[in-house]
């Protein structure tokens, strides 16, 4: 009988934000939808998650450019955070 090789676990790389460090963990169900809430509650979690004021600062910038309400959902989900 031939032995069976041990399947390792793939465990995925950490996901990175622009500033390459793993994204925050956070929640957006249950809060309020305003925008500016959005961007609030995502920058306590960056901060909660260890950013410096500075890259917390590159968010807000960051989301202040955007065009619309859609874009900056989409660059705070697929950039920034990992959703809860």
């Amino acid at each position: 009988m031939k032995k069976r090789e041990k399947r390792e676990k793939k465990t995925e790389a950490p996901k990175l934000s622009p500033m390459g460090k793993p994204k925050a963990p956070c929640q957006l169900v249950g809060i309020d939808g305003n925008v500016f809430s959005i961007i609030g509650h995502v920058k306590k979690a960056l901060k909660k998650a260890g950013y410096t004021s500075d890259e917390q600062g590159r968010y807000v910038t960051d989301m202040m450019l955007c065009a619309s309400y859609d874009e900056v959902l989409a660059k705070t989900m697929s950039d920034w955070i990992e959703p809860l």
